[in-house]
């Protein structure tokens, strides 16, 4: 495995992302409120209605990437079509239109689920999870994306386990993957929606969940510091992904 791009948020800013982005009634932090490790986490409020403040790096250009990040709901989506995304890959800066692959929390009006947005065709479709998810609680979610004109696909790891799987889709219309972003995105959503994220980290080969050092506190395998990426050796344990359950 390669990675990409790392960030856990310990510089305090955004210095290791190529920049935010925002609309109106929207914000978006680096605080000590809800790290998953270390000492910082990004927190992104989204304001009722449709709006977005993200982070984003450009990565370059990749045609199989896959990005995980820790996500933890303050407030999840509880009206019927409330969607609020927390991770998307994207070939460029129209967050919106042209993203590739994006993780949401969605709501059917009585339970919030992940559901994973992706492109096939030129056109959008999606699918959804059954479990219920639950605020107060850190989730590790990673994206696969493969850019293709005839086998492509879109996959949702949640804690390591496959839960959404789309395939042989037809996706390379939009070009291949550029950008990744973090934070919140939402449309139709009644109330403000706080999420937190952290550890962060984008790679060309299945990420995995963080491999802890029982009785001692984590360091990331990657650590942006003063713009300079170093590698601890704690985490060099590879974890292979589940089968689809």
């Amino acid at each position: 495995m390669t990675e990409v791009f790392s960030d856990g948020f310990e510089t305090g800013n955004f210095n290791a992302w190529t920049g935010t982005a925002s609309s109106s009634g929207m914000t978006i932090y680096v605080n000590t409120n809800h790290p998953h490790h270390g000492t910082y986490s990004c927190e992104t409020v989204l304001a009722a209605g449709t709006g977005y403040r993200i982070a984003y790096k450009n990565l370059g250009s990749y045609s199989t990437l896959y990005a995980r990040i820790y996500v933890y709901w303050v407030s999840l989506p509880s009206v019927s079509g409330d969607n609020v995304a927390a991770l998307g890959l994207t070939s460029d800066n129209d967050w919106y239109n042209h993203f590739i692959n994006k993780v949401s929390a969605n709501s059917d009006g009585t339970n919030s689920y992940w559901r994973m947005d992706y492109k096939s065709g030129g056109s959008s479709a999606h699918k959804t999870g059954v479990v219920a998810l639950q605020t107060g609680v850190w989730y590790c979610i990673e994206l696969k994306t493969v850019v293709s004109a005839t086998i492509g696909e879109a996959r949702l790891y949640v804690d390591g386990t496959e839960k959404l799987t789309a395939t042989g889709l037809t996706n390379d219309g939009l070009g291949n993957i550029g950008y990744n972003y973090i934070g919140a995105m939402g449309s139709g959503y009644g109330g403000n929606k706080d999420v937190y994220v952290d550890c962060v980290v984008v790679a060309d080969a299945y990420i995995g969940t963080e491999a802890e050092a029982e009785g001692q506190p984590y360091v990331s395998r990657v650590q942006q510091i003063s713009g300079m990426q170093t590698f601890n050796p704690i985490h060099a344990l590879k974890v292979k992904p589940r089968k689809l359950i």
